[in-house]
């Protein structure tokens, strides 16, 4: 019997291993280089600590590492990563807790390491006791063998708070992708340990940590606070604001490892000089004096009332200020802020008095608003931000008016500090609670115990004294006894090391007047050397520069009661300047 058997043609036999050989090559190369590595490597934890010994200088113990994600095998690993929590140390630095996210092969080996974030950050403390359970991980901080804080983290995604808009919540999701690895962002409690514990141990029991001190057991549960032994004390946390878009987005790129602050700075530097060449073609062509921009942003505040006569006692309001150039109508004539917004002595004076001065003859268009209060009438306490500064044990501030209506119904304003951390590192202190230590020879505001403010230069000690209950620090003084930049300061932010330092944008300070008048200066578009002239013609004997760059600075008023105790607003309220609303923590 005779089969005959039809054959396909070649080429319909070899098209297919034809468009496979690519993909055998691939797999073929990763299975030779996974392989490679595999046999050279014990386990994933002598793996990990071999990579990054070798990619990051950081040295840790395989039995101090654990998996969030719990590993597993197969080709699904060739397309996701893990997250690995572990502790670890760069020489000659105390230890820190890190997450990583790394990649494994299909037989679970180590494959790659992606990049690596710190949790903790801190210079000054040592973190131990690592424990892993599901997502949570908890730590203790110990600061000269003794155990000061304990710190919880969770690795799963927490929910946002419901009055945030979907453009802040995406800045917040971003801002935790770019430091943790993760868009869910890494939730933290951080417990205080009064007094602190010579030796601790963690237990995760039935969805609940247990937390030994000294041989006293407290619990720490989702959502509540400790129980159980009365010696943590848990930190308040409240997810701080991120700023407006421009500002966020230059910290962002800022943060970039490729990038860095001394390009950000060198971008900033171009870009407000470019701005200052066109304001300038604009003042030049148009004569622009600064008269429309002045009705614009002060509207209302120039046309205020007659000057209030002086009180011999008090001397308030003091004498004028004298123009540098030909005035204004009310420029340097102080006048009293009359607003719904701004509270008011019991006399019916009001608290707070406004003029402005234009201090740059080439620049007539730019002016300086000046904020006048009497520090016998007002005290001025610190506040530390959620996120700046953070103390060397990693500790933040609540950022938030204390929630007590003894003091939050004395509340009248608040205003911007000094640079971030990054910057200079220059001293703060709120509430007792050193973030960051005194810096010699920095600009110093203080409030000290019988609730005055005070002013001047931090020797060159880093004790603090006593009657100082907080301070800000920031740069050398712009003014002292009277002389402008006394320590001869040329960098003043916002231009790189070595450049001439003449960048215009919004700049801020503070200062103590010949009068003991507290003064608070907002320009929008002036160098360091105009902020300072302007401190001098309104006879300031010490002055300070806060922050600068838009976004980052600016003075607002608070009128807080209870419900049905403000006073008529008086207008229309307005989105752009004004808003109202409940309080958080407060009836």
């Amino acid at each position: 019997m005779t089969v005959s058997v039809r054959r396909p043609p070649r080429a319909s036999i070899l098209l297919p291993l034809w468009l496979l050989l690519p993909l055998g090559l691939v797999l073929g190369y990763a299975r030779e280089r996974i392989s490679a590595r595999a046999a050279s490597e014990v386990s994933l934890g002598q793996a990990l600590e071999t990579e990054l010994r070798a990619s990051e200088q950081l040295e840790l113990r395989p039995s101090e590492l654990a998996f969030i994600d719990r590993p597993s095998s197969g080709l699904a690993n060739l397309w996701r990563d893990y997250r690995v929590v572990f502790r670890g140390k760069h020489l000659q630095e105390p230890s820190d807790i890190y997450v990583a996210r790394v990649g494994l092969t299909p037989e679970g080996h180590l494959l790659r390491v992606d990049r690596v974030y710190s949790l903790s950050d801190t210079t000054a403390v040592e973190e131990r006791q690592l424990r892993v359970a599901g997502t949570q991980a908890i730590y203790a901080v110990e600061a000269g063998a003794r155990v000061t804080a304990i710190h919880l983290r969770e690795f799963r995604e927490a929910p946002m708070p419901g009055n945030l808009d979907r453009l802040t919540c995406l800045q917040h999701r971003l801002t935790w992708l770019q430091e943790t690895g993760q868009s869910e962002g890494i939730g933290q409690r951080v417990f205080r340990v009064d007094p602190p514990a010579e030796r601790v141990e963690f237990a995760y029991h039935e969805g609940q940590w247990l937390v030994e001190l000294d041989g006293h057991v407290a619990q720490i549960a989702d959502g509540k606070p400790p129980s159980g032994a009365a010696r943590l004390e848990e930190e308040s946390s409240e997810l701080g604001s991120p700023g407006n878009v421009v500002t966020w987005a230059v910290d962002r790129v800022r943060a970039l490892p490729w990038f860095g602050s001394d390009r950000m700075q060198l971008v900033k530097a171009v870009a407000f000089g470019a701005l200052d060449l066109v304001q300038r073609w604009q003042g030049r062509l148009t004569g622009d004096d600064g008269a429309a921009v002045l009705a614009q942003q002060a509207e209302g505040l120039v046309s205020l009332g007659a000057r209030v006569a002086t009180n011999p006692e008090t001397g308030w309001p003091p004498a004028p200020v004298t123009p540098l150039m030909k005035p204004l109508a009310g420029e340097g004539q102080w006048k009293e802020l009359d607003d719904a917004f701004v509270a008011r002595e019991e006399a019916g004076h009001g608290s707070f008095l406004f003029t402005f001065l234009r201090p740059d003859t080439e620049r007539q268009y730019t002016q300086v608003f000046i904020t006048l209060w009497d520090p016998r009438q007002l005290e001025l306490a610190t506040m530390s931000g959620t996120r700046e500064p953070k103390t060397a044990t990693g500790e933040t501030g609540p950022g938030l008016v204390p929630r007590n209506p003894e003091r939050i119904g004395r509340l009248v304003a608040a205003f911007n500090g000094g640079f971030q951390a990054a910057h200079g590192e220059f001293g703060m202190m709120a509430a007792n609670v050193v973030y960051l230590p005194p810096k010699p020879y920095a600009a110093t505001v203080a409030r000290l115990r019988d609730g005055s403010t005070a002013f001047g230069t931090w020797p060159d000690d880093e004790q603090i004294p006593e009657e100082v209950v907080d301070f800000r620090q920031n740069l050398t003084p712009m003014i002292m006894d009277g002389v402008v930049n006394p320590y001869h300061r040329t960098w003043w932010g916002g231009v790189p090391p070595g450049w001439e330092d003449a960048t215009r944008t919004v700049r801020t300070g503070l200062c103590l007047t010949a009068e003991n008048f507290v003064a608070y200066f907002y320009g929008s578009s002036i160098d360091a050397d105009h902020l300072a002239t302007t401190m001098k013609q309104a006879r300031c004997q010490y002055g300070v520069h806060l922050d600068m760059n838009p976004g980052h600075t600016g003075l607002e008023f608070y009128r807080v009661a209870p419900k049905g105790q403000l006073p008529k607003l008086g207008h229309a309220m307005d989105s752009q300047w004004e808003a109202q609303g409940p309080l958080t923590g407060l009836d």
